[in-house]
């Protein structure tokens, strides 16, 4: 199966590159780009008979190229909310397909099938169903598989051990992941031997740099008779995860018993690879990018960095002269994300190139604009280094280390906005705890996430403690907001105190510039305000990293700018700054 690039929608911000010029002569046709995924050689066939019916067949195709396609672009969690899909809505998503190679074999009909599904449309598929999608990108990967049998206090790296010699006999044409084994060496064999009782703390850097992979899995299994433990470490993009996993009754002589743990970790696997390129579609951020003409040449580069970034959702031509041409681009990420992507992708070359250097260096010259939507949604949400990690760990779930979690942030830090957007995509029930009482007690058995925000001291702490040890009794999830930690509030319950240090704790910081940056441009917007670069760069500079005081100032402002009817200028901020 292969997939074509691209992905994910829109909002609004406009940068306004002043460059280059371009003698315009045709556009139309060329952006009819990529913008589908296309699942290659899928096999169909049926019995030949008085019951044969063709279009039977290709509809059994559709759907087998269909959640091909799932498999390849969604997390194994993500997948199981696409169980039921009819025909009429997988062929709704469905541009084009080609049957090839169509021959009769024993009565049997057998042809190859290519679909091609519109990627807009898969997209928002998925976006109705609050899933992520990931950029397709294929990975070789380094597996080092040691098979310990611990009845016996033997290691085995290479000979009897049944996952080094048949790992790569079990594949799927949507895995992502493609691994390369170990070549059989007997220092390494020895070496790791030696280490057989401390096999979880053995450093395999010598064995990892001898293949020259950035990224690596070791994975450890434990046999105790039919019982497998499994210890991964998994390195992907530069980042290291421990996965444990344990399988009963699993008997690894029988084939079945065998596959069915190979598939279960390859997508374990998988899901990783995939988490590490996800795109996240709460962030969609519209670019304006304005180019002075002439250069047919730079302009076909630039269409063809948009066309292989996966963090473009969507890009055309908005308007163009003899002078100036316009793109509008749909971006899943930064401005200066975008300018990073182009130089890895090496099509900032040349001209172009250095245009967009110079672009950076005088920011001054770029003109930024967020036309943001009047109320928060997860659409505008803008994740920074303050929040990335509270946002993350609410995306990961139910994959936490407890059931048990603390958001803290200050006033206005986006502590309800985020529980909005998990509770959109995982579904549970959330009220205030100044209201938490019998009857909301009585109602949390309905849900798995039961959310308690704006916790503090003056709480009910015996309907708490009782809350508490509810969702723990019946494996549920509670995530509670507060403006300090948890376990910096004082309780008087000794017991509840208690409970607090069984928490996830997750603070979402003060906004570093970046944000900063986000959220004036978003209130300015709000009130059809726009403000030059090193205005607001000057304001960042001068008010409280405090996202309360960043909404205070914007009031500030914008009432002395009605009140004078003057437009906002370093005179009306520093009015503002001296009040």
């Amino acid at each position: 199966m292969q997939i074509l690039n691209k992905l994910v929608p829109p909002s609004k911000v406009y940068i306004f590159f002043i460059s280059f010029v371009l003698f315009i002569i045709i556009f139309s046709t060329s952006f009819l780009r990529a913008d589908s995924f296309k699942v290659s050689d899928i096999e169909i066939s049926s019995p030949f008979d008085t019951k044969f019916n063709k279009n039977r067949v290709i509809d059994s195709g559709f759907e087998n190229s269909f959640f091909n396609l799932i498999s390849m672009i969604t997390t194994s969690g993500d997948k199981e909310k696409i169980k039921k899909v009819t025909q009429k809505e997988i062929k709704s998503m469905i541009d084009s397909f080609t049957i090839s190679d169509e021959k009769f074999i024993n009565d049997e009909y057998f042809a190859k099938l290519e679909t091609t599904f519109n990627k807009k449309k898969i997209l928002y598929f998925l976006e109705k169903k609050n899933i992520f999608p990931s950029i397709s990108t294929k990975n070789k990967v380094l597996l080092i598989p040691i098979l310990v049998d611990t009845e016996n206090d033997k290691i085995y790296l290479y000979t009897n051990n049944i996952f080094y010699k048949k790992w790569n006999n079990f594949s799927k044409n949507y895995n992502l992941l493609e691994y390369l084994l170990p070549s059989e060496d007997i220092e390494d064999l020895n070496s790791i031997q030696k280490n057989n009782t401390s096999i979880e703390e053995y450093d395999f850097l010598d064995l990892i740099n001898k293949y020259g992979l950035k990224d690596y899995i070791i994975t450890i299994i434990f046999k105790n008779k039919n019982n497998i433990k499994v210890l991964s470490k998994i390195n992907l993009n530069n980042s290291l995860k421990l996965d444990n996993h344990n399988f009963k009754d699993i008997d690894l002589k029988k084939e079945k018993d065998f596959e069915y743990l190979i598939h279960e970790l390859k997508i374990t696997f998988e899901d990783y690879w995939k988490k590490n390129n996800q795109i996240n579609t709460s962030i969609k951020l519209p670019l304006t990018l304005l180019i002075d003409s002439k250069k047919y040449k730079e302009i076909t580069k630039l269409e063809k960095y948009l066309d292989s970034n996966d963090l473009v959702s969507d890009y055309y031509v908005l308007q163009f002269d003899n002078t100036n041409t316009f793109f509008k681009i749909i971006y899943n990420g930064s401005p200066k994300k975008f300018i990073v992507d182009a130089d890895k992708k090496k099509y900032t070359t040349g001209n172009f190139r250095k245009s967009l250097d110079s672009k950076m260096k005088n920011l001054n010259q770029l003109l930024l604009n967020f036309d943001y939507k009047q109320n928060f949604t997860d659409d505008d949400f803008y994740v920074g280094l303050s929040n990335q990690h509270t946002f993350e760990l609410l995306n990961n779930w139910p994959k936490w280390e407890k059931k048990f979690l603390n958001i803290s942030g200050a006033k206005c830090s986006g502590k309800s906005h985020m529980i909005d957007i998990f509770l959109k995509k995982f579904k549970g029930i959330k009220f205030d705890s100044k209201t938490l009482d019998e009857d909301k007690l009585n109602i949390t058995n309905k849900y798995q996430n039961i959310i308690l925000e704006d916790l503090s001291s003056n709480i009910n702490e015996k309907l708490l403690y009782t809350l508490i040890n509810m969702i723990e009794q019946d494996n549920k999830f509670l995530i509670i907001t507060s403006l300090q930690s948890i376990t910096e509030i004082t309780f008087k319950l000794k017991d509840l105190r208690s409970r607090t240090k069984n928490f996830l704790l997750t603070k979402i910081n003060n906004p570093n510039d970046e944000l900063m940056f986000a959220l004036i441009l978003k209130n300015l917007s709000d009130r059809q305000i726009t403000l030059d670069k090193k205005l607001i760069n000057f304001i960042i500079k001068r008010i409280e990293r405090s996202y309360s005081k960043i909404f205070e100032f914007i009031y500030k402002i914008d009432r002395i700018s009605l009140k004078k009817k003057k437009s906002i200028d370093f005179k009306i901020i520093n009015e503002a700054l001296d009040e």
